[in-house]
Parts: structure tokens; sequence; C-alpha cells
């Protein structure tokens, strides 16, 4: 998959249209559309990272390697990284936490089912 279709992907999935795309980046139309149309298949680093931010992504998320780990991820599983994602640094440390906790409470129900059935 090359940037083309990771940026029209992620554009669709985050509802973002090429010219919202500029705006919210800073990269001029032309630029962006060419991008799109996979004719600029190689834009500079300073551009990606512009378009990164402006769909608030990783610079990860538009590398080839990473999008194909990216593809095997589930649906729910790439919903949660989404919207975790758009957290503030104070919501993203709520949900750190709460996951921890949450998991303490599920390994503690689980050990107290084993011993319950005896294993």
């Amino acid at each position: 998959m090359g940037l083309d279709e990771r940026l029209s992907y992620l554009r669709k999935q985050k509802g973002v249209t090429i010219e919202q795309l500029s705006d919210r980046s800073g990269v001029p139309l032309s630029t962006v559309k060419k991008i799109c149309a996979g004719i600029t298949a190689n834009p500079n680093l300073e551009t990606v990272k512009m378009l990164a931010k402006a769909l608030n992504c990783r610079l990860d998320d538009l590398d080839d390697e990473s999008a194909q780990n990216q593809e095997s991820l589930s649906r729910d599983e790439q919903q949660l990284i989404d919207g975790y994602r758009e957290l503030s640094a104070q919501g993203k440390e709520y949900i750190r936490q709460t996951m921890s906790m949450a998991k303490n409470t599920y390994k503690k129900r689980i050990s107290s089912t084993d011993m319950e059935a005896g294993t």
C-alpha cells in the first residue's frame, strides 16, 4: 500500500476531504492532490509530518511497513487505537490507569475462579 492509499484510508476513516487536509496541514492543495493521486510518491519528510499531524496520526501510520502491521489489527482494535490517539495527554494517562486497574481485576477474577475449580 503506497502513501497515496494510506492517506486516502486515513482521510476517509476520519472524514477529512483533500481540501480540509490541505487547510489543516498547511501543505498546498496542489501538493496534497499530487500525493493523494500517487503522482508524488516520495514527498519530503516535513510534508509527511505536516500531513500526519493534520490527520492526528503518527508518522509511522503513513509508513508502508507500519501500515502492513496495522492491517493485521481488528476493526475494534483500530477504533480503540484511533480513539486513544485523539485524547489529550491527561486523557491518555487516565486510560492507561483504567486499563491497568481493569487488567488487575480481571487477573484476580481468573485466579479466584481457577482456585474455586481446584486447578
